[in-house]
């Protein structure tokens, strides 16, 4: 069983059309409304059954009810028998998560448990950590603190089996567990191009703007004004309007407000890669900051083309992320740069200005073209 969100389908998708092609695999696509964005036949071509499940926490009479009976608390959410299944792909502690561990240990039943995620998470960390999930309600922290000395539910991902990735040598961590080699997607394999851009209903459009700055969903990593800052300083090299800003999934565009009549705004809220994979990025310039729409399509297509990274321009300041978790960041950054050909951090908004002016031009204003948006 492969148990994801929306953004991890790509990766899923790849796992078993390679790894898995002759396996029965249900899939579960948690996350409300998914039901009414994917078409179920379209994923059943691949998958044995497909589930659409909720990830709303259950009232609190069925979560005593489920705390006793974690197999109940499977079937509310995906109507299946636990029971049946030997292997969970997995990363987002969620409650499904939490009903298929806990029914685990508690009936004895030992699935194997394969981590696996969209993004930069399994390569720089070991697993999403504590499966503790109850509120910090009175009534929560009881059932946690049973879960806890009971079960052991707050020792993280000790009982993972093993780690999907498609790039080994760009995990900077030292994992406690063995890593699983996924092929990269072929982007000569037009046949199943095509078949992901069925799942995720992507009509291509050419991007006809220059360079394409890649929004980041911040949360307080670093102060998002300097992005601000830096985009105004680009604009004034290269000229208005050839920028245009793809949006994070989770995010809107009200922080560039100052400058919106300077940019483009893209919302398509489809995978990143389906963008390489359908040639829409050759001859473009990249530009983002903390991004892993920044370097996936290297990690998982292979694909090399002009990127640039504000990271060390506007540095990560959040440091309750912790040491590790930066260093492992800022580590893997540097990796995919002395692996790529065109893959840059540059030290300065100065530097980075005169590598994109000798790339763009210099001072064109471009005529405002509204790009047409294919929101799922």
């Amino acid at each position: 069983m492969l148990v994801i969100n929306r953004h991890e389908l790509m990766f899923a998708l790849q796992i078993k059309k390679t790894l898995l092609c002759h396996k029965k695999v249900d899939i579960v696509l948690e996350g409300e409304l998914l039901g009414s964005i994917y078409d179920r036949h379209i994923l059943e071509s691949m998958f044995s059954r497909v589930y659409f499940s909720p990830i709303k926490a259950p009232r609190m009479k069925e979560q005593l009810l489920f705390f006793l009976f974690p197999e109940r608390g499977v079937i509310h959410y995906i109507a299946a028998d636990p029971g049946e299944y030997e292997k969970v792909f997995f990363w987002n502690p969620t409650w499904l998560y939490y009903y298929l561990f806990k029914y685990s240990i508690k009936r004895h039943h030992n699935y194997k448990w394969h981590l696996m995620t969209d993004g930069l998470s399994c390569y720089m960390t070991d697993g999403p950590g504590s499966c503790l999930i109850h509120s910090n309600s009175s009534f929560g922290k009881i059932l946690n603190h049973i879960d806890r000395k009971k079960w052991g539910l707050d020792k993280g991902p000790g009982h993972t089996y093993d780690i999907y990735v498609t790039s080994r040598e760009y995990v900077v961590h030292h994992p406690e567990h063995e890593l699983v080699d996924v092929p990269l997607i072929d982007i000569e394999d037009q046949e199943w191009i095509g078949y992901l851009n069925q799942v995720f209903a992507y009509e291509h459009h050419d991007i006809e703007y220059p360079i394409v700055f890649l929004d980041t969903l911040s949360e307080g990593w670093f102060d998002e004004r300097l992005v601000i800052d830096c985009l105004r300083f680009i604009l004034k090299e290269v000229g208005k309007n050839s920028i245009i800003i793809k949006k994070h999934p989770r995010d809107s565009f009200e922080k560039y407000d100052s400058i919106k009549d300077d940019v483009v705004f893209m919302e398509d809220d489809i995978p990143w890669e389906l963008v390489y994979l359908n040639g829409g990025i050759k001859g473009k310039t990249i530009i983002g900051i903390h991004s892993s729409a920044l370097i996936m399509p290297n990690i998982l297509l292979g694909l090399d083309e002009e990127t640039y990274t504000l990271n060390k321009i506007i540095p990560i300041t959040k440091q309750s992320l912790g040491v590790d978790f930066i260093t492992n960041y800022n580590k893997l950054f540097d990796i995919v740069q002395s692996r790529c050909n065109h893959f840059y951090q540059p030290e300065s908004i100065e530097q980075l200005t005169e590598s994109v002016r000798e790339r763009v031009g210099n001072g064109t204003t471009i005529e405002q073209k509204p790009y047409q948006v294919n929101n799922i």
